[in-house]
C-alpha cells in the first residue's frame, strides 16, 4: 500500500433487519438462551438452558458468563423464515463454548471435560442428531482454546484458536487455524501458510469458501481457505478490534462491540491492493447487550446476538 485509499464508496446505512427474539414466555419460565449458531442455509440455532441450572461467572457478563452444573438438559430451538422447531436435549456432561448448527441436520457441541486428577478442563467435543443421540469426537474434539468455530457446506468444521491453544502444548490447537471432519480427524492446518497470529477472533463463510479471522501484533487479518483445494489467502484488515465479519466478492461488513452495551459499529470495507480498507462505518444501537461471541457472517450476511435478539446486517 502507499497510503491511497480506495475510491469513494458513499452509501446508505447498512441494511439490517431482526430475525428472531427469545420469546417472553420462554424467559419468564426461565429459560436462558446460551450457544449459539447460523447454518449455512441460514437457519439460526439456540440452545436454552434453565436458569436454575445454571451458575453466573464473577468475572464474566452476559450469556458467555453462564455455566450449566453438570448433567444438564436442554432445549435446542431452530429458528428459519418459515417457522420455528425445538428439540429436547437430554444429559449433556460436559461444559459446553460453541454450538455449531450444520447444514446436512444435527449439530456439533464443543467444549471441555473437568479432570479431577490434573485439576484442569479437558477439550472436546460431541456430534448431536436433533434427536438428541450425540457421539464424542476422540481423542481431544476439535483441540483447545477455540475461538471461533464454523461449518461448511459439506458439514467440515473450521476453526480459529486463542492463544492459550496456539502457544499450549497440545499439538492438535498449535496451527492457528484448522478444519476438522465430522470424525474428529484434522483435514487442513494453517501450519505457517499466514502470519501474525495472535487470537482467532470471528469465522464466516461465502459459498463454499471459508473466512477465519484474527488478531495480531500488528494488524488483524482475514483468511480465505478453498476447502476442496486447501488454498488458503490472507489478507490484512486496516480496521482496529473487530468482532465479526461477512464477505461478498470484494466487500466486507465487520463489527466491532461496545462490549457489554447495547450498540456497536457497523464498517464496511473494501478489498484493494490485497488488503481490506475501510470506506464507511455507522454506529448503531442495538436491543441488548453486546458482549463476546455476538457475531456469524453467512453469505454476506452478518448475524449479531445483541442481548436475546438476533440481527441481520446485509453487505
Amino acid at each position: 500500500m502507499d497510503g491511497r485509499r480506495p475510491p469513494s464508496m458513499t452509501r446508505p446505512v447498512p441494511q439490517t433487519d431482526e430475525f428472531w427474539t427469545l420469546p417472553t414466555a420462554d424467559f419468564e419460565r426461565g429459560e436462558r438462551a446460551l450457544w449459539w449458531s447460523v447454518n449455512p442455509e441460514g437457519h439460526l440455532g439456540v440452545i436454552l438452558v434453565h436458569q436454575r441450572l445454571l451458575t453466573p461467572s464473577q468475572y464474566v457478563r452476559g450469556w458467555v458468563g453462564l455455566s450449566p452444573r453438570l448433567p444438564f438438559d436442554a432445549t435446542l430451538v431452530i429458528v428459519t423464515d418459515r417457522g420455528t422447531r425445538r428439540f429436547s436435549l437430554s444429559g449433556i456432561d460436559f461444559q459446553p463454548r460453541h454450538l455449531v448448527l450444520l447444514a446436512r441436520g444435527g449439530f456439533v457441541l464443543t467444549g471441555s471435560v473437568w479432570n479431577e486428577k490434573t485439576r484442569s478442563g479437558h477439550p472436546t467435543a460431541a456430534v448431536f442428531s436433533t434427536t438428541g443421540e450425540g457421539r464424542v469426537l476422540e481423542p481431544y474434539g476439535l483441540g483447545n482454546d477455540l475461538s471461533a468455530v464454523i461449518a461448511d457446506p459439506a458439514d467440515r468444521l473450521w476453526v480459529a484458536y486463542g492463544d492459550e491453544g496456539m502457544f499450549g502444548q497440545k499439538p492438535w490447537s498449535q496451527p492457528a487455524l484448522a478444519g476438522w471432519d465430522l470424525e474428529g480427524r484434522r483435514i487442513w492446518g494453517s501450519d505457517g501458510r499466514v502470519s501474525d497470529v495472535f487470537n482467532g477472533t470471528s469465522a464466516a463463510t461465502e459459498g463454499d469458501q471459508v473466512w477465519l479471522m484474527w488478531r495480531g501484533a500488528r494488524a488483524d487479518h482475514t483468511a480465505r481457505i478453498n476447502p476442496s483445494t486447501g488454498e488458503v489467502s490472507s489478507y490484512p484488515v486496516l480496521i482496529d478490534n473487530c468482532d465479526g465479519v461477512a464477505i461478498r466478492g470484494t466487500h466486507a461488513l465487520f463489527s466491532a462491540r461496545d462490549h457489554n452495551e447495547p450498540s456497536l459499529t457497523l464498517i464496511r470495507a473494501r478489498r484493494w491492493e490485497g488488503v481490506w480498507v475501510e470506506t464507511d462505518s455507522y454506529h448503531l444501537a442495538m436491543p441488548g447487550r453486546v458482549v463476546l461471541s455476538c457475531a456469524q457472517g453467512r453469505d454476506g450476511t452478518l448475524w449479531i446476538r445483541a442481548g436475546d435478539t438476533w440481527i441481520r446486517a446485509y453487505v
